[in-house]
């Protein structure tokens, strides 16, 4: 199987289509697989269906970071925060909610202030 490039036109039709349309019709007009057009979301990080409200995992990772796309954890990091890989993405996608546990183990693992870590979670509220 040839492997091809997305063009821009293809890109900006998933774009804006994600959400109103099915899978399978977004790939049916771009040409591709509708497995092809969810690998694209995934390698893009575009979540589709409910998400929480404020994803606190995103927000303490740009606190770090600056862009949560930087991180990448590792073996050692879902050791130390008591999360297996399936919850973290569930997290990060922001498909789940974190408790306060994790929300304190994820902070105190990336040496993030308890001061910081409760602003980060209390600036929803003004909002």
């Amino acid at each position: 199987m040839k492997k091809t490039h997305w063009t821009e036109h293809q890109k900006k039709t998933v774009l804006d289509n994600i959400g109103r349309l099915s899978i399978e019709e977004i790939a049916f007009h771009v040409d591709r697989t509708p497995r092809a057009v969810r690998l694209f979301l995934h390698r893009n990080k575009i979540t589709l269906g409910e998400t929480v409200k404020h994803n606190l995992v995103i927000t303490v990772l740009q606190r770090k970071f600056g862009h949560p796309e930087y991180f990448t954890p590792t073996k050692q990091f879902f050791i130390d925060v008591k999360i297996n890989q399936k919850r973290y993405w569930d997290l990060y996608y922001g498909r789940k909610q974190i408790s306060q546990e994790e929300y304190e183990r994820l902070c105190s693992h990336l040496n993030i202030p308890p001061e910081d870590s409760f602003e980060a979670r209390q600036m929803e509220i003004f909002k």
